[in-house]
């Protein structure tokens, strides 16, 4: 896996530290929630300087620019910046905001996804701010749990005894696409 270059993206609100205004595009400024600055950066081609430079920034323009794909993808992207807006107690008073290295790690690996799939990847909130995903393929619910530094995947059946699940110490990416595109959840 390539190293990561990590872009600082500041706060979402100017009463948080490290408030972010941009040019908007239409002539006027405002706030952009994190992920749609990431949006804002790929799609207006860098426009948005960040405080990398030289080679960081050609290569985190390469990065970024693998996350261009069809509509689906915005989609998503834009469903997890919705998410990412709420705040501690969104469903019950002890639900966490989402975490941002959940929100690193599904974006990190929403490129791995094909278009005809993209709607399987569209992303919930869980109460503990990691990231899930639910999908039913051949007549089996698959569910995957996406943290910081963990993830959960399994698999419920139509008839219950053929149920599986595994909750990883780790966040595994390549066992996450295995899941995805095969159902497999060990190799």
């Amino acid at each position: 896996m390539s190293e990561l270059v990590r872009i600082p993206l500041p706060a979402t609100r100017p009463s948080e530290p490290g408030g972010h205004v941009v040019n908007n595009g239409g002539g006027g400024r405002g706030l952009l929630p994190r992920v749609d600055r990431i949006i804002n950066v790929v799609e207006r081609g860098m426009a948005e300087t960040h405080s990398v430079g030289g080679t960081a920034q050609k290569n985190v323009r390469l990065r970024l620019q693998r996350f261009v794909q069809p509509a689906g993808w915005g989609v998503n992207v834009r469903k997890l910046a919705m998410l990412g807006r709420l705040r501690e107690g969104w469903d019950y008073p002890d639900s966490q905001p989402m975490d941002r290295g959940a929100e690193a790690n599904y974006l990190e690996w929403l490129p791995t996804v094909s278009e005809d799939r993209m709607h399987d990847a569209e992303p919930m909130l869980t109460d503990e701010g990691h990231i899930r995903l639910e999908w039913r393929r051949d007549g089996y619910v698959r569910i995957a749990e996406i943290g910081p530094a963990q993830m959960y995947l399994a698999v419920l059946a139509p008839d219950r005894a053929n149920d599986d699940a595994e909750e990883f110490d780790s966040y595994d990416p390549d066992a996450l696409t295995r899941f995805f595109r095969e159902g497999l959840i060990r190799s």
